[in-house]
């Protein structure tokens, strides 16, 4: 009979890990059919629940983390016994993520520069590595078996997504790539004016919020009094 800690961490393994796996293997899926807003959310969540696991191995709670990528990142790296390490670019690449991949709704403008399927194979090499129900330190570098290596060892179209153009996960020493980047705005960014009765109608987050309401205040600070009055008395 297993023990509590080890079911525990089978539980770990199961519902982060390996839906973090899954969650990898869509985020390549939409990016190769040129979904990219669908991409970089697929991508945050796969992210978030490789952070989340790490901390869950070393016995650190996650509870209010939510969609935070830098603060679960910070978390990780204030871990005492674990030796955790990971390029410059990849940690830069977690914090672009984490303020672009939340963006599910198309609230605010979209730029996927520098957050394509090359930084995100890298990035969860590196972090993926320490998903695993030990303190690491020890057997950091030891190989994992889990879900994405059981969707690579058979032939299956996820196993086509999850190769395809990977340096990381795949068979390739190098790969032709082409680049893209997408830059968007959102029609409540073109036109400010109509925010007022979405505000009435939609859950907007709290950063685009706060945008237009000081937007609001700075455009009615400017507007001379007696226009603001006309425009109070109209109301």
């Amino acid at each position: 009979m297993p023990s509590n800690h080890a079911k525990i961490n089978d539980y770990i393994t199961r519902s982060f890990r390996d839906v973090a796996d899954e969650d990898y293997l869509a985020a390549r899926a939409l990016y190769r059919v040129g979904l990219d807003l669908q991409f970089l959310w697929s991508a945050l969540q796969a992210v978030e629940k490789y952070l989340k696991a790490i901390l869950l191995y070393n016995g650190i709670g996650i509870k209010d983390l939510r969609h935070d990528l830098s603060l679960a990142l910070g978390r990780v790296r204030s871990i005492k016994d674990l030796c955790f390490e990971i390029p410059g670019d990849v940690a830069q690449f977690v914090q672009r993520l984490g303020a672009q991949g939340i963006n599910r709704y198309f609230e605010k403008p979209i730029n996927t520069d520098q957050l394509g399927l090359l930084e995100l194979d890298k990035t969860v090499w590196h972090l993926r590595k320490y998903c695993r129900p030990v303190r690491a330190g020890a057997t950091a570098r030891a190989p994992i078996s889990g879900r994405l290596e059981e969707i690579r060892s058979k032939p299956s179209r996820a196993q086509q997504d999850a190769v395809w153009k990977n340096l990381y996960f795949g068979r390739y020493k190098k790969i032709k790539f082409s680049r893209r980047t997408k830059w968007a705005n959102p029609s409540n960014f073109i036109y400010p004016e109509i925010f007022p009765e979405l505000d009435k109608i939609i859950q907007f987050s709290k950063p685009v919020r706060d945008h237009f309401l000081g937007l609001l205040k700075r455009n009615n600070d400017a507007m001379p009094k007696t226009r603001r009055s006309r425009i109070a008395t109209s109301d």
